[in-house]
């Protein structure tokens, strides 16, 4: 949402504001601690691993490139490293597989003074992305963090301490249920950026005629696509609604070229604009008695009933791919 408009009074400009200072948190140095003293475990654990490592660290400080690997638990239940990468920096991400314990990746100094030595943005996205993808997907995973080694000398990690904290679900209902005046006016290209997790499933929503008059999307893999719906538990499926309708010709041709979302439907979709957003939530749902009356209102109030009272719509329609 647009920040509200300064205030002020009087001649000459508002005085600058005192710059935030960030507190001091007083609920995870127990947790700090511990986690760090796993990390460290497993970054000792034999001979390989410290070798990797220690090349990993060198690499930070002298290679303009950046470069990660994983530490996975093996058959054995020993740790051995995989998923080598290089790349230019910010390119490399960490790829867990479900033995995966902790990512590791440098920050390398780029010659230009440095890039950040801290996690950035990125990072912790693509941690949080990695939890939610085995939970969802599997119901638990083994990854325990990611771990950062910078040019210059200093060392981060990224825990996880409570994976169920960490769900797609609570995401997308706080930023398209509790904050959705912030889309409503703005495109499909707005949500897709502020998503952050790469959509997977989509629908198209048509009514009679075949007039298309918006799209679903969905972060889910597809059979947890179907087992979310079937089961009606925490069906994160994103309602778009655009201010016109679409030429129904146009997309049609469209959907019988593609399965799933990709590229192509992103550029089709990115500049139309939003009337109505939300996300789906079925009545068997933990979340639903929360969102009820809001659901209400969007689905019947606001458009359900507009659409059948000028008789755009006889049933509604979707089609999965």
């Amino acid at each position: 949402c647009d920040d509200p408009p300064p205030s002020g009074g009087g001649p000459g400009p508002d005085p600058e504001p005192e710059p935030k200072k960030p507190e001091k948190r007083t609920d995870c140095n127990g947790n700090a601690i511990a986690n760090a003293n796993n990390a460290n475990s497993v970054l000792n654990s034999n001979s390989n691993v410290i070798s990797e490592i220690d090349t990993l660290k060198s690499s930070a400080r002298t290679n303009i490139n950046e470069r990660s690997l994983t530490i996975d638990r093996n058959s054995n239940d020993s740790y051995e490293i995989n998923g080598k990468k290089e790349g230019l920096p910010g390119s490399v991400l960490t790829t867990a597989s479900r033995n995966t314990i902790y990512g590791c990746h440098t920050h390398p100094n780029d010659n230009l003074g440095g890039i950040l030595t801290g996690p950035s943005v990125d990072d912790i996205c693509n941690v949080l992305k990695v939890v939610n993808y085995y939970v969802t997907n599997i119901g638990t995973t083994n990854f325990k963090g990611e771990i950062i080694f910078s040019y210059d000398g200093s060392e981060y990690l990224i825990a996880v301490d409570n994976i169920s904290k960490i769900t797609s679900t609570n995401f997308v209902l706080y930023n398209f249920m509790d904050r959705v005046a912030c889309y409503e006016g703005k495109t499909v290209a707005d949500v897709v950026n502020d998503l952050k997790i790469p959509v997977t499933n989509f629908a198209y929503n048509y009514g009679r005629g075949g007039n298309f008059y918006g799209i679903d999307l969905s972060i889910h893999s597809y059979p947890n696509f179907d087992n979310s719906l079937n089961n009606k538990n925490n069906y994160n499926s994103i309602v778009i609604i655009w201010d016109k309708y679409k030429d129904k010709k146009e997309e049609y041709d469209l959907m019988q070229a593609q399965d799933g979302w990709n590229e192509q439907l992103y550029n089709f979709y990115k500049n139309d604009v939003i009337k109505y957003i939300y996300v789906d939530i079925p009545m068997g749902s933990n979340y639903y008695a929360k969102y009820k009356s809001f659901l209400d209102l969007k689905r019947e109030k606001n458009m359900m009933k507009a659409f059948f009272e000028k008789g755009v719509l006889s049933t509604l329609q979707s089609r999965f791919r």
